[in-house]
């Protein structure tokens, strides 16, 4: 659980993203999530100020999840051939990832597969889990 998130908010987080990979993020809503968390949507709405920041902080979540594998490996002591090694593991590892896979396929379902779109769509979700 990243720094600074409660167990509350974590367990908002699980449900969201099982409805978000289950139902698609068009399809998935805040009701739905609220009842399933065994809350109300004041509940989700103080954690998250829209669909697009908890979603957003879902993909974060796993982003970062996914990522702290690859900033684990091991590069004292050891030759630069086997670091190269390890990284790429390591990568590969990342982003082969049940987890990751999900969640890509889900942004490329949501921004029609368009590079320009995704930057924007991440971009503007993210600044919603900032501000």
């Amino acid at each position: 659980m990243p720094a600074g998130t409660s167990v509350r908010q974590t367990a908002i987080l699980t449900i969201a993203g099982r409805t978000f990979l289950r139902q698609g993020y068009a399809e998935a809503s805040m009701d739905g999530i609220a009842a399933e968390v065994g809350g109300s949507k004041s509940t989700l709405y103080r954690y998250f100020p829209s669909k697009a920041a908890l979603f957003a902080a879902y993909v974060e979540e796993v982003g970062t999840l996914t990522w702290a594998a690859l900033g684990a490996v091991q590069v004292e002591e050891k030759g630069t051939e086997a670091v190269l090694e390890d990284t790429a593991r390591a990568y590969l590892d990342l982003i082969l990832s049940p987890s990751a896979l999900a969640v890509t396929r889900l942004v490329m379902a949501e921004t029609g597969g368009k590079a320009d779109s995704r930057a924007t769509w991440f971009r503007d979700r993210r600044s919603c889990v900032r501000s």
